[in-house]
């Protein structure tokens, strides 16, 4: 049996306070395991077939052990991927992620703009800026990068630049993740974009670019059975 890939919230601590977050990430700063426990949970979830881990959070990046929980998951055989906001990276700490065995870096980047990412990551720009140099540094350096962006009805008209971005960079992949009002989210409802109009967005705008990158692509629970199959063209799902 092969375990599909398996999200390990190391933290609740972060250093944004982004308008969507499920975990209320930030606000509520909960007990974390400790890097034994880390360890013990990865070597039974081995045990029982997984193969692949996002190590996630919260912000993963603030813990100050951050490097040894990936070095203890490539030691078990996982692969592994960083889920981050990029603020906290520099090209000095992910050439020792690479040198340790990090296979992969998703960065949350929501706009092609500071302007356009600020009403949803309430940084500044300097902050925004540093995300860009993160993703920039982790192609340079040889890692599988991908750029997650959440889907609201602010940015939603400016994802295919997003995609540009990406593809212009060299990015191996663009996951789209349509905005669920929970956690933090739930006190922001009316920011989610019209599911059918996002849609019907995707269908006009993104189908054409996913010959020249890999789009992962979360759609709304509306239509998930609808768009299982030919209606979308080859966008991954």
């Amino acid at each position: 049996m092969q375990l599909p890939k398996l999200d390990l919230n190391v933290t609740n601590r972060c250093n944004f306070r982004c308008v969507h977050c499920a975990f209320d990430s930030g606000i509520w700063n909960l007990d974390e395991f400790s890097l034994r426990k880390l360890e013990e949970i990865l070597r039974d979830t081995k045990e029982l077939g997984g193969q692949r881990i996002d190590v996630t959070g919260g912000e993963p990046t603030l813990r100050e052990d951050f490097a040894d929980i990936v070095r203890v998951a490539k030691g078990l055989g996982y692969k592994v991927e960083l889920v981050t906001n990029g603020s906290l990276l520099d090209k000095a700490k992910l050439s020792e992620l690479k040198q340790i065995g990090l296979d992969s870096i998703a960065v949350s980047l929501d706009g092609s703009n500071y302007d356009i990412y600020s009403r949803i990551r309430k940084v500044d720009e300097p902050v925004y800026q540093k995300a860009l140099k993160t993703i920039l540094a982790a192609v340079e350096l040889g890692f599988y990068v991908k750029v997650n962006t959440t889907v609201f009805n602010s940015n939603y008209r400016d994802v295919p630049n997003i995609t540009q971005f990406c593809i212009s960079n060299g990015i191996g992949e663009h996951g789209l993740y349509y905005f669920t009002p929970v956690g933090r989210g739930a006190r922001g409802q009316e920011l989610a974009v019209e599911p059918l109009e996002w849609l019907s967005f995707i269908r006009k705008n993104l189908v054409s670019l996913d010959s020249k990158i890999k789009i992962s692509l979360e759609v709304p629970l509306i239509e998930n059975k609808a768009l299982a199959g030919r209606e979308i063209g080859c966008i991954a799902l």
